[in-house]
């Protein structure tokens, strides 16, 4: 019979269950594990940030520019990401977000909309305050091609200082 205590989630290991897990990877033998470590069993995971910086001043868009990709890998963008901090004093309105991509197969970058809730697009720092939106997607990058993230702001502060945004992006290369 088992001890109902080593159930329980009181911060303490769960013994029966970690140790019940081990018992059965040791169990399925070499191959399992072997193919579940193989590298070219799975696409290779990739993560870029960029930071952004004003296109114009007081024009109240950012761009953020990822890095290249390299000429021999493009990108399966699934999850897209942004985050602004306002420093006290400052307040704004992000009125767009979009992700441009050039798709394989194309010379041309096409804009993706990431849609932000509603009610979810204004902050004021005071002290401090931080605005974010996500989203999963299915956006493809072309191999040597570099995608850019924009946001729009609705209304901008002229101390632009106080405002510091990035844009992440993750996915897998093919």
């Amino acid at each position: 019979m088992i001890n109902r205590q080593n159930w329980t989630s009181s911060g303490r290991v769960l013994r029966y269950p970690v140790v019940l897990g081990f018992a059965l990877l040791a169990s399925a033998g070499p191959g399992l594990c072997a193919s579940a470590q193989t590298p070219a069993a799975s696409p290779r995971g990739a993560g870029l940030s960029a930071a952004c910086s004003l296109v114009a001043s007081g024009s109240g868009t950012l761009e953020c520019n990822f890095p290249v990709l390299p000429p021999d890998k493009g990108l399966e963008i699934q999850y897209v990401s942004a985050e602004c901090t306002a420093n006290a004093g400052v307040s704004s309105e992000v009125a767009a977000f979009q992700i441009l991509t050039v798709p394989p197969n194309s010379n041309v970058a096409v804009p993706y909309n990431v849609p932000i809730a509603s009610g979810q697009n204004a902050f004021v720092g005071s002290p401090t305050a931080v605005w974010t939106a996500g989203k999963s997607v299915k956006l493809f990058a072309k191999a040597g091609t570099s995608p850019v993230g924009l946001i729009y702001m609705g209304y901008f502060a002229t101390h632009t200082p106080g405002l510091v945004c990035t844009v992440s992006i993750s996915g897998v290369t093919f």
